[in-house]
């Protein structure tokens, strides 16, 4: 597992993509004890991997983490623009990405084919690259059916600051014990998209989505404290908010 671990690893950084590792504890998070240590606001070290948003790590901190650790730590892509902007579209499982997929075939077969597939322990990551920058609105593309409070996420977007687990990583590295794994293990190609084709690829997983939020409440204009004529108080900012805008309109958005 070593050796095969750490041939991944080159490989990814080989082709222009930042990584760091991955613990072993099931909970697809860094492996902060290998990670440098980086002083916070307040002046304390921390262990962190955000320096590899901005670079990529050297052939020494791959063999340090890769070359005789025990355990092996597993391997997360760190997307956007340090890694030639690669972007990731996350199905939570093979449900939802057969119909992502049939959908986009449907639209541009040949778009489709593009996308380098990651079978994941549960559902399916499409890797790609593109140049352009996508607003950070677009995280989230799919929800499901309301489960009490529950909304399950079908469907996300993973860009510019996030991190993903990769083949190569040991079994331990997802709570499930099952490993990523590549649909074509052999003559994989990430492809680079247009801006154009990241937007269709986008509507096609925002079209499986199954979920309706609520309506807002009507606006409610009011006031706690009245005019002396017992008349509400309509001429200060928090009275201007309720008769404009709602709470949910304001935070539902975020």
């Amino acid at each position: 597992m070593t050796n095969a671990t750490f041939s991944a690893a080159q490989n990814y950084l080989a082709h222009g993509i930042s990584l760091v590792p991955i613990a072993t504890d099931g909970q697809k998070r860094p492996a902060g004890h290998l990670l440098p240590r980086v002083p916070d606001e307040n002046g304390i070290y921390r262990s962190t991997w955000k320096p590899f948003r901005d670079r990529r790590p050297t052939d020494g901190e791959l063999s340090t983490w890769y070359g005789a650790g025990d355990p092996v730590p597993g391997i997360g892509l760190v997307l956007g623009q340090v890694s030639g902007g690669l972007e990731v579209i996350d199905c939570e499982s093979k449900e939802i990405a057969d119909e992502f997929e049939q959908r986009l075939t449907e639209t541009n077969a040949t778009l489709a084919a593009k996308l380098l597939v990651v079978e994941s322990p549960r559902g399916r990551h499409y890797y790609y690259r593109c140049s352009g920058p996508a607003p950070k609105d677009r995280d989230i593309l799919a929800r499901g059916v309301p489960v009490g409070n529950n909304v399950p996420l079908l469907i996300e977007f993973r860009g510019e600051g996030h991190l993903i687990v990769a083949p190569g990583s040991p079994a331990a590295c997802h709570p499930s014990g099952q490993r990523y794994r590549f649909r074509n293990e052999a003559g994989n190609t990430l492809h680079r998209i247009r801006e154009a084709e990241r937007d269709l690829i986008l509507q096609c997983a925002r079209d499986c989505n199954r979920y309706t939020p609520p309506a807002p409440p009507a606006n409610t204009r009011w006031s706690q404290v009245p005019n002396a004529d017992g008349a509400p108080q309509l001429d200060r900012p928090g009275d201007d908010f309720n008769a404009r805008a709602t709470w949910a309109q304001v935070l539902e958005p975020a």
